[in-house]
């Protein structure tokens, strides 16, 4: 399964759970952060990252028989 990038002018994650961790393009890196819907803002865990995030995408599934 492959995934696409979504970029933050069309979409943005419509979770309310505060740590859900996402794929993000941050200022042409590609790393982890989390979306705070009910903020509308982009962290890395430590920073609002909101205006450098371009891009995101889902997590994919953990693969089959893992723990």
């Amino acid at each position: 399964m492959t995934q696409e990038w979504i970029s933050v002018k069309d979409k943005l994650p419509q979770n309310y759970e505060s740590r859900q961790m996402y794929i993000i393009c941050n200022s042409g890196f590609v790393t982890f952060g989390f979306y705070y819907s009910n903020k509308k803002t982009w962290s890395d865990g430590k920073y609002d990252i909101t205006s450098q995030v371009t891009h995101w995408m889902p997590l994919p599934p953990q693969p089959k028989g893992q723990p």
